[in-house]
């Protein structure tokens, strides 16, 4: 496993700045947020590769660009827009040289049924999923308790029996297990066969909507998280994600290196 950072908690500040903060620190890699803060969908092959190799120069690897959009939306021009947006992130991942992308399904929508909301996100995800196929890029689908796709169950059903074949995976938050009644070793677990990036950070088991705390903070116990990533044979990134910490994510950067490097012979290579 390798340990990357999120690079979301950077938000408010430029992103040389993160990549720099991230470079000295110690990570080996970075996951880029794409809905405009750092870079948009729509800037272009001469932006993206700069910013590649702005990354690069600096020994990072880019392992995944993230932009969680609304795909179940009752309005179908919303839906057409956020569609054309994630064209353009897996354009900017070609362009890149980056096998995956992240995204969500957007939140509840109560004019909705559930079937309904399921139908849009469907019919938005055919279109993206074999787009991904075609430039051999992966989406990675993530729950979060809040919105529409919020279970294991659910993520399993739609990449096992409605999506497009080899198209889809998943993406782990494990502070999300908490928020759908599971402990972080059934979440992995359920979905171990399908996992393609992790999301680190910690919760306390009753605080939803969760704030993304430091590892160490909360209720995750981290120790047996390893030990489950180990025996269902993840080999991915580790994504420090902490972007409530947007004030000051350098520190919070920091602090997150410092407890994973606490742990790293139970997560790193040779532990």
């Amino acid at each position: 496993m390798r340990l990357g950072f999120f690079i979301n908690a950077f938000r408010h500040f430029p992103l040389d700045y993160g990549l720099d903060k991230i470079q000295e620190l110690g990570y080996e890699g970075v996951e880029l947020w794409g809905k405009g803060n750092h870079f948009t969908p729509f800037d272009g092959c001469e932006q993206f590769l700069k910013i590649a190799k702005d990354i690069r120069n600096r020994g990072l690897a880019i392992y995944a660009i993230s932009a969680h959009l609304d795909f179940v939306s009752p309005e179908s021009d919303r839906r057409e827009c956020e569609t054309k947006k994630f064209f353009g992130i897996i354009e900017a991942a070609v362009t890149m040289g980056v096998k995956v992308v992240h995204t969500a399904s957007g939140g509840v929508h109560q004019s909705l049924s559930y079937q309904e909301q399921e139908d849009n996100f469907l019919v938005c995800m055919e279109v993206l999923g074999k787009a991904a196929l075609k430039n051999d890029v992966v989406i990675g689908l993530e729950a979060e308790p809040e919105k529409w796709l919020s279970t294991p169950a659910q993520l399993i059903d739609l990449i096992e029996n409605k999506l497009p074949d080899r198209a889809f995976k998943v993406v782990v938050d494990l502070g999300h297990a908490f928020g759908v009644s599971e402990t972080p070793r059934t979440y992995l677990e359920k979905l171990a066969q399908h996992l393609v990036t992790v999301h680190v950070d910690d919760v306390r088991e009753s605080d939803f909507p969760h704030e993304h705390l430091i590892p160490g903070e909360g209720d995750v116990d981290y120790l047996d998280v390893f030990r489950t990533l180990r025996e269902i044979g993840y080999d991915g990134w580790l994504s420090m994600e902490l972007n409530r910490h947007n004030d000051k994510p350098a520190l919070a950067a920091e602090q997150g290196y410092q407890f994973m490097m606490e742990h790293k012979q139970a997560w790193g290579i040779g532990g």
